[in-house]
């Protein structure tokens, strides 16, 4: 499994890229006209595409990403409201909420109770809680058939990793490259000469030609 903690640190690193050599302190700015954000758009992407590619040979690939609060509006209904969104730029948000197969939001479950006698309102609760559909506060999907609410208990984790996450294949498919090459055993060595009775006279010519050469292992 890889991890990429967090979305919006890696987005960081993409407007660096962007921004390498350009003099530049942030996106947009005078006669800049949206290329910066359409750059960081493609670097973004190129980055979900190597990803995609680890996905391809069985590694699952998890994204965790920071959410802050944007004014949102319908277009076809008066008035705004607010709405947990990711911490990205809006194309970069958008090509990362559309990459996974499952998208998830997390928030404490808070309950609003209202005293009839002091008419004071209270929060109550604050369960840790994995929502998993679209809600008209955050974005969530998954086609795992996943349950809309679940609670986020350190017992229930395995069980919870296994349905997120499903057994992937451990081996990539016959016919394409190890993700991680192995090294091929070094070759054996030559059988062992066998050795020479001394000599009774003594050598005066020894032709190098056909002399076996000696093997050095290291």
């Amino acid at each position: 499994t890889v991890v990429i903690d967090t979305a919006d640190w890696a987005e960081r690193l993409c407007i660096s890229q962007v921004l390498g050599g350009t003099g530049a302190r942030g996106l947009g700015g005078q006669d800049d006209f949206g290329h910066s954000y359409n750059r960081l758009a493609e670097e973004y992407g190129t980055f979900l595409n190597t990803l995609s590619e680890l996905s391809n040979v069985g590694l699952n690939v998890v994204f965790t990403a920071h959410a802050k609060m944007r004014k949102f509006e319908q277009p076809e209904e008066f008035g705004a409201y607010d709405r947990w969104e990711l911490k990205l730029e809006r194309k970069t948000s958008a090509l990362l909420k559309e990459w996974p197969a499952t998208l998830l939001f997390c928030n404490y479950k808070t309950l609003v109770i209202k005293d009839d006698k002091t008419h004071q309102v209270k929060g109550q609760g604050g369960e840790r809680t994995i929502y998993t559909t679209h809600r008209p506060c955050w974005d969530a999907k998954n086609r795992i058939g996943l349950p809309d609410e679940i609670p986020m208990r350190i017992g229930d984790y395995p069980t919870l990793i296994h349905q997120i996450c499903p057994t992937r294949i451990s081996a990539p498919p016959p016919g394409s490259a190890p993700l991680i090459p192995t090294l091929a055993p070094p070759p054996c060595p030559p059988p062992a000469l066998p050795l020479l009775p001394p000599a009774t006279q003594p050598i005066r010519h020894l032709n190098l030609s056909t002399r076996p050469r000696a093997c050095r292992t290291h």
